[in-house]
This record gives structure tokens, C-alpha cells and sequence, in this order.
């Protein structure tokens, strides 16, 4: 009789743990994902995105160096697809993409 009590009580404790019982999960926010556009072969941001950086091209310099802070200035459309092409195929927000973008200018072997 302990032995089954026991079992039943550690069964019981085990499954509260791990919330399976009645907890409702979490939403995550929808981020507004870029479409790619066949017929121009470019990305193009949601409506729901305002395009804003989380950063600007100083910042970038501050955070990546020299070579994204460049490539910011002088190929500013180039930079903003490939922002795009990394949102909508790793569905991430904006602010990862720039970041990720940043550090791949900065250093493409090792990211």
C-alpha cells in the first residue's frame, strides 16, 4: 500500500511539474515577415513592418567594425535585402536580422 501511494504521489508531482495540466501556453507575437516578389526578385517588407533599424550605421561601426559600417553607406538597398532574405527565411525580428547581418559583413568564415 506505501508502495503504490508513493508511486502515485511522485506520478502526480512529476506531471504538475512540467505544467501539463490545464496551464494555457504562452503566445508568441507574429513578426511581420518580408514576402519575396517573383517578379522583380527582391524581398519586400510587411506592411506591418516599419523598416526602422534598431541602430544606425555608427552603431554598426561600434558593434561589427569597419566593413558593415561601409556597406551600410555605400550599398544601403543590398544590405536592406539581405536583412529581408534573413527575416523571412530564419523568421526573426528585425533587430536579429541587422545584428546577424553585421556580424556575417564583419566576419563570414567564422559566422
Amino acid at each position: 500500500m506505501k508502495t503504490t501511494s508513493l508511486l502515485v504521489l511522485a506520478f502526480a508531482t512529476t506531471t504538475s511539474a512540467f505544467g501539463s495540466f490545464g496551464k494555457p501556453k504562452a503566445t508568441t507575437p507574429k513578426l511581420p515577415m518580408p514576402t519575396f516578389d517573383d517578379a522583380t526578385q527582391r524581398y519586400v517588407k510587411s506592411p506591418n513592418d516599419d523598416g526602422v533599424m534598431p541602430y544606425d550605421a555608427i552603431g554598426s561601426a561600434l558593434r561589427h567594425g569597419p566593413v558593415p559600417f561601409i556597406t551600410r553607406l555605400t550599398n544601403a538597398d543590398e544590405y536592406e535585402q539581405g536583412v529581408l532574405k534573413y527575416m523571412g527565411t530564419a523568421k526573426v525580428s528585425r533587430a536579429e536580422a541587422v545584428g546577424n547581418m553585421d556580424a556575417k559583413l564583419n566576419n563570414p568564415l567564422d559566422w
